[in-house]
């Protein structure tokens, strides 16, 4: 049956032949008739996915890797949710963690092993692993059970991070080891990021640059990327870099020699947002120069990205989350592919060794294996941590005893910062607004024109409206329970989360 299910897919593997070449070896150098040729060593290339794979026959899911293009499959399908979320290859072994719902898991050359976490019905997992000299780093997401913890897990046992009063509750995400310390990043609510630097929680890693998703060292030089005051930019030794004035944010770096590859979030469609949203797109600079994610879907969010010789692989989601891979800004289709979260490249040379490129590169062996501080004891956790309702109530009960603050029967709560003069919309009215939303975090989310007809739009909108005239501009603080939900904010907002918008009305267009 696996055979006669193959022999359709016979041109796809014979374009793969193209797309991952398994050896390279450089033209040999002719001279004199009575000179030997120069021999140059063979070097074997080969390309890791992880990620989820659905057989077309059983409509089954499940967790996977692809190693040049072949689908090798982690668990049986019994399961209905589980996924590979990151690999790392080192000698002869392959490493993955991920889940297999509802515990975090890493493989071993395919074998599972359950990594400890108190189980809640939102489960948890794996998100990405490194391996230094014998030790196997993991983080993940562990929601116990009305929070995340934040934690790595070191060869199977789980290591706690400091927590402030500014992040009660988060989950980590990447982990990298350089020099004698250990860098750990992890997302906060609110889509805030977060970092560790041995153990301890540090709020930035320079004024300005924010929304660390990684910190690498390659050739020498630490590497971080992020934002920049909300454009996208790529921090070396200490000197930010901006790559565009546009809203947007990046996410992963890759270098090769000397291109420095970028891979982020561009707001295309110019709507000040820089979430994936429609006219939204993946995208990678190399050297500062944007280089565009091929396709017909125009829906991109980078989640992975690896440079090698004169190569480029980006993995990214679409808004279905919906993951693809790229090669040099091209979509590459890999059998049974359902979601690719992480790409890898490793390199052998002829004696076998193992040089592994990811999509967040380590240091160099002899910079981190045994120096690396540890930190495996950390303070307790602050006991019964409020909920987001509960600071969300907090916010708005200490937010109404500011000056000029006004808050209503509903609990709407707004400020006049410009009184206009104009006339006063009616709710059947169509009214032209400028407006900046911001996160009670001071995260901004989006800057836009827009046109509102009270009556239908959402109670907090409606009720700030009326209050104004034509020439004003007011605050509005608005609780979630006066707006549409969590909608395209989704992966910033929790239901609870109150949003605080500055409204200016230019005018009523009827």
């Amino acid at each position: 049956m696996m055979k006669n299910r193959q022999l359709p897919h016979l041109v796809f593997w014979l374009s793969l032949i193209g797309f991952f070449p398994l050896t390279t070896q450089a033209q040999n150098t002719k001279t004199t008739n009575n000179t030997r040729k120069a021999i140059v060593p063979q070097k074997q290339v080969d390309v890791y996915a992880a990620g989820i794979s659905r057989d077309k026959i059983t409509g089954k899911y499940f967790a996977t890797y692809w190693k040049n293009g072949e689908e090798i499959r982690l668990t049986d399908g019994q399961v209905d949710v589980s996924e590979a979320k990151s690999i790392f290859v080192s000698g002869n072994d392959v490493h993955v963690t991920g889940t297999i719902h509802p515990r975090a898991i890493y493989w071993k050359n395919r074998q599972p092993i359950e990594l400890p976490t108190p189980i809640s019905k939102a489960g948890a997992s794996g998100t990405y692993i490194t391996v230094v000299g014998n030790d196997v780093y993991i983080t993940g997401a562990d929601n116990s059970p009305n929070r995340y913890e934040a934690k790595y897990w070191k060869n199977g046992q789980p290591v706690l991070l400091l927590l402030s009063k500014d992040f009660p509750d988060a989950y980590t995400k990447f982990i990298s080891l350089i020099d004698n310390d250990v860098y750990v990043i992890g997302e906060s609510a609110g889509w805030v990021s977060v970092y560790w630097k041995n153990g301890q929680n540090v709020k930035t890693l320079t004024d300005g640059f924010r929304r660390i998703t990684t910190i690498t060292q390659q050739g020498g030089h630490t590497y971080a990327v992020g934002d920049y005051d909300n454009h996208a930019a790529y921090w070396k030794n200490g000197k930010t870099t901006i790559l565009t004035s546009q809203i947007s944010f990046a996410k992963y770096v890759a270098v090769a020699g000397n291109d420095i590859y970028v891979a982020g979030v561009y707001d295309k469609d110019k709507d000040g947002n820089a979430l994936v949203t429609d006219g939204d797109g993946g995208i990678y600079w190399k050297n500062g120069v944007e280089v565009e994610l091929g396709g017909t879907n125009r829906f991109y969010q980078p989640t992975s990205m690896v440079a090698s010789g004169n190569d480029v692989y980006v993995t990214a989601y679409d808004r279905y989350e919906t993951g693809k891979l790229w090669k040099n800004g091209q979509r590459v289709e890999l059998p049974n592919a359902y979601r690719i979260n992480q790409v890898i490249v490793v390199e052998r040379a002829a004696s076998n060794s193992t040089k592994v490129t990811t999509t967040k590169p380590m240091a160099e062996k002899k910079q981190v294996i045994q120096q690396a501080k540890v930190i495996e004891k950390t303070q307790p956790y602050v006991a019964s941590p409020p909920s987001a309702k509960e600071r969300a109530d907090q916010f708005l009960a200490e937010n109404k005893k500011k000056p000029g603050v006004i808050t209503t029967a509903s609990g709407f709560q707004y400020q006049v910062l410009k009184e206009g003069t104009g006339a006063k919309p009616l709710s059947t009215d169509r009214v032209k607004v400028h407006f900046l939303g911001t996160f009670t975090n001071g995260i901004k989310f989006k800057s836009a024109d827009v046109h509102i007809i009270p009556k239908n739009s959402n109670p907090g909108w409606a009720e700030g409206i009326s209050l104004m005239r034509v020439g004003s501009k007011y605050k509005f603080f608005v609780p979630s329970k006066l707006t549409f939900g969590r909608n395209i904010l989704s992966e910033m907002l929790t239901p609870e989360d109150p949003i605080i918008l500055e409204v200016d009305v230019l005018g009523i267009e009827n």
